[in-house]
């Protein structure tokens, strides 16, 4: 979970396969440190499967909206 603004958001669970990039995405975003390297490491996942970059960008585009 973390927190933007006042709105508190929690990252679903997966039942992904653990060696699918959903899953490795979904265990670096849930740790909650967000330091340069799990921002790094979430990035170069994400750019590994088009699907997810669409996703995230839309939410990424959403949550600025809301602020």
């Amino acid at each position: 979970m973390y927190q933007k603004g006042n709105k508190l958001w929690e990252l679903p669970k997966t039942d992904a396969h653990p060696e699918s990039v959903t899953f490795k995405l979904v265990k670096v975003l849930d740790r909650g440190s967000w330091g340069l390297e799990d921002i790094h490491e979430a990035g170069q996942l994400i750019q590994q499967e088009p699907i997810i970059k669409e996703v995230v960008l839309s939410l990424l585009e959403l949550i600025n909206k809301e602020d």
